[in-house]
């Protein structure tokens, strides 16, 4: 399902069982870049055999501003 405004289109999730979904890879770059980290995209399957994702951000915490 798509949403149209003006000139912009947009995919909607929908339903129960959503396999789409449209994630923010530029912010969450920017992100990273700001924290000097890194971003990782996980594809996970547990021992129970559930498959999911997860994004991390991966980054030291500056041990100068925490004391």
């Amino acid at each position: 399902m798509t949403l149209q405004t003006g000139s912009l289109t947009k995919k909607l999730m929908t339903g129960g069982n959503v396999t789409e979904k449209e994630i923010p890879w530029g912010k969450l770059h920017e992100i990273a870049k700001d924290l000097d980290g890194e971003l990782k995209k996980l594809y996970i399957k547990d021992s129970s055999g559930r498959e999911y994702k997860r994004i991390v951000i991966e980054y030291e915490e500056d041990k100068k501003c925490n004391q």
